[in-house]
């Protein structure tokens, strides 16, 4: 079967985002992403209120709306928080580990689990290649250019480096990389399905 260039992007087009849960004390953040072949752009960056998770999801379930794929950060709040999540769109908790450990399925395969300093990685080399953009009215996207220039390298406890915000939040740079992130499982699993049918 023949398929046009047109109808492959359209195959390989997809909505994602990345969700960062935090506890009422700090923020959660939203982040969405259209991902087309070698780009990413981000439709949104949003902070969201402190409030109890439940009002947090309701308030995001309008964003969530058409998505492909919602990757979250399952790391502090674990199963309550999946289980709180609207059942659609699809969506896969990550477990946020010290290091650079590349991603890995949990033992239990319910979960990834990934070193944060890998993900940044992530984000930081399809920001470097151009690949990443923001959109020029996206909500939230001066927020997210500020957070992303605090974000550094810190010396940590037994000399280890850890990624943090030099000052302020970086809940929207956790939530960008996993947009990214999301973007990427969602352009394997496409190539998965498609990748038969498709002709030069």
């Amino acid at each position: 079967m023949v398929v046009s260039q047109l109808e492959i992007t359209a195959m390989f087009a997809c909505h994602v985002a990345g969700l960062d849960l935090a506890r009422r004390s700090d923020f959660s953040a939203l982040v969405l992403l259209d991902a087309e072949p070698d780009r990413l752009i981000v439709s949104a960056a949003l902070r969201l209120p402190q409030a109890p998770l439940r009002q947090q999801f309701a308030l995001i379930a309008p964003h969530l709306a058409g998505l492909d794929l919602l990757v979250f950060d399952q790391s502090g709040l674990g199963d309550a928080a999946a289980e709180l999540l609207p059942k659609t769109p699809p969506h896969m908790g990550v477990c946020l580990v010290g290091g650079d450990r590349p991603l890995t399925r949990s033992t239990q395969g319910d979960r990834l689990v990934v070193g944060k300093s890998w993900l940044i990685q992530r984000l930081g080399a399809v920001m470097r290649s151009g690949e990443l953009t923001v959109a020029e009215h996206a909500p939230g996207r001066e927020l997210l250019r500020r957070e992303l220039a605090q974000f550094i390298f810190k010396s940590g406890a037994r000399g280890r480096l850890q990624l943090e915000a030099a000052r302020g939040h970086d809940d929207l740079v956790i939530a960008a990389a996993l947009a990214v992130l999301a973007a990427d499982l969602a352009a394997s699993r496409t190539s998965q399905l498609f990748g038969a049918t498709l002709s030069p």
